[in-house]
């Protein structure tokens, strides 16, 4: 029987700021001062905890674009949930180091720029997360190999 998943964990590469400017913006975007893009990188792994084996499973990739008002960033508690909603509903950890980095640094980028003559502060930055599933599943092979060990000593 395999466990309930984990939530990701997350590996935070640098932001940098994005040449390409989005053209395209409705009416309501007009008051938009930073476009966070997120490139979200998922590896899923099993680990069969008998047999102490660990395959990946699965890969997949999202982007997420952001759009919020550079003020926001004068509040860390406003910008924390402008991030927390996309990280929640993805299942990646909130409560941990790598998660507090990437918010702080997107935060200190938009402080950084408030002030200036941009219209747009376009932002992109990557996201590596994992989760690794543990399976206690009693495989007869593995059982068999156990006993065979044990029984030599």
């Amino acid at each position: 029987m395999a466990s309930t998943p984990y939530e990701y964990d997350i590996i935070h590469q640098p932001t940098f700021e994005d040449n390409i400017i989005s053209q395209s913006h409705d009416i309501a975007s007009q008051f938009i001062n930073i476009e966070l893009t997120i490139d979200f990188f998922f590896i899923s792994v099993h680990h069969a905890c008998l047999a102490d084996i660990s395959t990946i499973n699965n890969h997949a990739s999202l982007r997420e674009t952001l759009r919020f008002k550079l003020d926001i960033t004068e509040n860390q508690h406003l910008f924390d949930q402008v991030l927390f909603p996309t990280f929640r509903r993805l299942r990646i950890k909130t409560a941990s180091l790598a998660y507090h980095n990437f918010d702080h640094e997107i935060f200190v980028r938009g402080m950084c720029s408030i002030g200036t003559n941009r219209e747009v502060l376009p932002l992109r930055s990557v996201i590596q997360a994992s989760v690794v599933e543990h399976f206690h599943v009693h495989s007869d092979g593995v059982l068999m190999g156990r006993a065979l060990v044990e029984s030599a000593l």
